[in-house]
């Protein structure tokens, strides 16, 4: 429970007169070798290329929602003109008044 690179001199001592502590002393500083490693290591162009590839799917898939929102907009718009424009049309007067009319008592 010791730093590995600690130079107390009770350490170093214990350390290097204790087989078993040695043995655990190189254990640590190997592991300790890897880690610094592992932390200088950059990051890959793969990784970019992976969040770059990313970033356009998402506005793609943005980009596609947008424009099936604005089509099911237009699709309704035209679908209310179109009813409105048959129910108040000036010749469809005549129907509307015998429609109106079966339905008086």
């Amino acid at each position: 429970m010791q730093d590995p690179f600690s130079d107390d001199d009770d350490f170093v001592r214990h350390r290097e007169s204790c087989p078993a502590c040695t043995e655990e002393w190189q254990k640590a500083m190997v592991f300790e070798k890897v880690l610094r490693t592992a932390m200088t290591v950059a990051p890959e162009k793969e990784l970019e290329a992976a969040r770059t590839s990313a970033l356009h799917a998402r506005w793609w898939q943005k980009t596609w929602v947008r424009t099936a929102s604005v089509l099911v907009l237009l699709g309704v718009t035209l679908a209310g003109f179109n009813i409105a424009r048959q129910m108040f049309a000036v010749n469809n007067l005549p129907q509307l008044v015998v429609h109106h009319i079966q339905n008086e008592p």
